[in-house]
């Protein structure tokens, strides 16, 4: 019998074991008790089987005390349900938080809750056994009331830390109870705050998180979150100089919070996707410091001013920050690289619900903000204290009913974030569709702080669609003087948009509609679909016009079209399509004028390629010559394709204001030419063969070809044919 278990139809029975039966044990007639169910025979999912251990506390769960013997259960690398501990949806004895976290303890690597619990807690529950996949069922914990686990700001108690590496949390409900969770504190009720609006002034924070995760690679999947007196889920160690990995917060709902709806600090690869974020005094989505590679997309942040939750008595929710999703820079040291924001739903029912609909400070590095729909906010999107550093994309966003649309701040007191060095900045704004009430598009600050804390400043304002009539489609607050050589505000307004709403602003600004030359930032593969226009003024006989520079690695092509036309009268005009690849340059000119008097013919248009440099780039440059005195030739890309590795100046568009005398020479140097294509209209070739019969004549036949032979002639002089 040695081999035998001793069957036990359920735990009841199991803490009663005989005297005699427990002898039989401790001889070794059996192996162990094989527990058949926890409250009743076949309740559990499978059989339990329980072995002698000589240490070990009672837990109702993996170790049972029964009269002198401990039995244990070893649920380490094993799929187990919650009944195993007794968690039960219709018997409730053990349905307790200290239950719960020893379920947690188990070591298991799957772990199923039951559907309809709720369990009251008023001490931090941890996971930490690593790759652990927790399924809720629906499974609910609740803060108990007045459970004391408020504390003072970070040092409140979560009521849940996911602590192991490869953690999965599925479809649980957390609950922070936030009526019956407050302090008295000089006769103010107080469900949280901050030192600046603690209404008791004893500069006290009061709040805590709700859902804590701490290790590499866990991912949260479908957790609804009822209130946050502080952040309802945060992403990594705060405040330490450790950062975790790749953790996931997905289709997550959560509502009603205090700081922040979903922070990520101290992360590498945080992927925040799909999420439903309801009402928050000051922040929804919050990428704070020490980031990198944080992905925000698709979530969904919906804000009802009249629906917030009054967290003291003397809270006001206009006081409040109110801002969907944050990019956050603000200690230089700890810095926050490579964010991208893209394809989020934010809303409001009010203009005043949300002062912003996506804000960065404090200097972040390479921001991407894409293809967002922000509706009904006091401000679109708002980058201040400091812009984004490196180079940096705000495109394809869709801005409506707002009263600002993007707004640029310079303007912060002091060095933002210990930052004590001069920064280098290029900003592109670019294919944005723009509904604002006063400004779609401005830029603040002054001259002083630009000089002190740019070392370059290349902002780039490209085909962006201006749609309603704001007071500005741009506005430009300061003037730049004569004593910023390195900073650039380059502003190109494509076809299209609304140049009827202010586009020279305040009598200080110091704007034009191109200004020195626009860099445009290629990542992976990019289309400009509007036209980019730029121009040469006052042409001067056999003067060189460069109007762009293409860089090539090998691998790479850039392929597109440039109409150009003399538009002293527009009477002459003419198409250039070309692709550039590597090495060569493939190149046509079509013309829809005749061919005296013409200023843009294939002989006045150059492509220079220079060497190959150090790093395996060729440089294109696209040049034109002019040959009529006093005429001004525009140069309308569009249609332009990239592909390829990023360069840091893939394509530059160039208004030349001056010619030169010769193009450039060296060794090394190609200069090439397109072919024209003439489209103009050929004489007339009249019909002069005469209809054949039912067998062609020698005359039929010479007939034919004297007609064809005169058609040849006359598309040879209306250039379409090559001579």
């Amino acid at each position: 019998m040695a081999n035998q278990f001793l069957i036990k139809e359920k735990m009841a029975d199991m803490k009663a074991l005989s005297t005699s039966e427990i002898e039989a044990l401790n001889l070794g007639t059996y192996s162990g008790v094989q527990l058949l169910g926890y409250y009743q025979k076949g309740d559990t999912p499978a059989p339990i089987e329980y072995y002698l251990t000589t240490t070990g506390v009672n837990n109702n769960g993996d170790t049972i005390t029964s009269g002198s013997v401990i039995l244990k259960a070893n649920f380490e690398g094993k799929i187990i349900d919650a009944l195993y501990y007794g968690i039960s949806s219709t018997i409730t004895t053990n349905n307790t938080q200290e239950q719960l976290q020893h379920l947690f303890n188990s070591k298991a690597i799957a772990i199923n809750l039951p559907k309809g619990v709720t369990i009251e807690v008023s001490e931090t529950l941890e996971v930490m056994t690593d790759h652990c996949v927790i399924r809720g069922n629906g499974f609910t914990l609740r803060q108990k009331d007045n459970s004391g686990m408020l504390g003072t700001g970070n040092g409140g108690k979560a009521i849940l830390q996911l602590k192991g590496r490869g953690i999965k949390l599925y479809d649980i409900t957390i609950d922070d109870n936030l009526d019956n969770n407050f302090v008295i504190e000089n006769g103010y009720k107080i469900h949280a705050c901050t030192p600046t609006t603690n209404p008791s002034g004893s500069s006290k924070y009061y709040g805590h998180s709700v859902l804590g995760i701490n290790g590499d690679d866990i991912l949260v999947d479908g957790i609804t979150i009822l209130g946050a007196s502080w952040a309802g889920i945060s992403v990594g160690p705060w405040g330490s100089n450790t950062k975790i990995k790749n953790p996931q917060v997905i289709n997550c709902r959560v509502e009603q919070s205090y700081r922040d709806s979903i922070s990520v600090h101290s992360a590498d690869n945080a992927l925040i996707e799909n999420n439903y974020v309801l009402n928050a005094a000051h922040h929804m989505i919050h990428n704070y410091r020490n980031c990198t590679g944080t992905r925000i997309t698709n979530n969904k942040c919906l804000q009802n001013f009249e629906n917030l939750y009054i967290w003291h008595d003397n809270f006001s929710p206009s006081a409040g920050e109110r801002t969907a999703i944050v990019v956050d820079h603000v200690s230089y040291a700890d810095k926050t690289e490579n964010t991208r924001v893209d394809n989020n739903y934010i809303s409001s029912v009010g203009l005043e619900d949300f002062r912003i609909g996506i804000t960065s400070q404090g200097w972040p590095i390479g921001l991407i903000i894409y293809n967002n729909t922000i509706l009904r906010c006091s401000n679109g999107i708002f980058l201040t204290n400091g812009l984004p550093r490196g180079v940096s994309t705000i495109y394809s966003n869709t801005i409506r009913e707002c009263i600002g649309g993007i707004r640029l701040a310079s303007n912060f007191g002091g060095q933002t974030g210990g930052v004590t060095t001069p920064q280098v900045v290029n900003l592109n704004i670019i294919d944005n569709e723009i509904d604002a009430i006063t400004d779609a598009i401005v830029f603040q600050g002054t001259q002083s702080q630009i000089l002190n804390f740019y070392e370059k400043l290349n902002l780039n304002i490209l085909a962006n669609k201006i749609v309603g009539t704001p007071v500005y489609a741009f506005k430009q607050d300061f003037n730049f003087g004569s004593n910023t050589a390195n900073n650039q505000i380059n502003v190109l307004f494509g076809e299209g948009q609304n140049k009827s709403a202010g586009l020279i602003t305040t009598a200080t600004a110091n704007k034009t509609e191109v200004t020195g030359s626009f860099n445009l930032k290629i990542e992976d593969y990019y289309t400009v679909n509007r036209d980019t226009i730029v121009w040469t003024q006052n042409i001067v006989p056999d003067q060189y016009y460069k109007i762009a520079e293409f860089k090539i690695r090998d691998g790479q092509r850039i392929a597109g079209e440039v109409k150009m036309f003399d538009n002293r009268m527009n009477v002459d005009t003419c198409r250039l399509h070309f692709m550039i690849k590597s090495a060569s340059v493939i190149s046509t000119v079509e013309s829809s004028t005749p061919a005296t008097n013409k200023t843009l013919i294939a002989s006045n248009i150059y492509w220079i390629r220079t060497p190959l440099d150090g790093n395996g780039v060729y440089t294109y440059m696209l040049f034109i010559r002019g040959v009529v005195t006093d005429s001004n030739i525009s140069a309308t890309f569009s249609n332009l394709f990239i592909s390829g590795t990023l360069l840091d100046e893939d394509v530059k568009f160039i208004k030349s204001a001056t010619g030169v005398g010769s193009l450039p020479t060296g060794t090394g140097f190609l200069t090439t030419n397109p072919a024209i294509r003439s489209f103009n209209q050929a004489t007339a070739s009249s019909d002069t063969s005469t209809s054949p019969g039912t067998t062609y004549s020698q005359t039929e036949v010479q007939g034919i070809l004297t007609e064809l032979r005169d058609l040849k002639i006359k598309l040879r002089n209306a250039g379409v044919l090559a001579t």
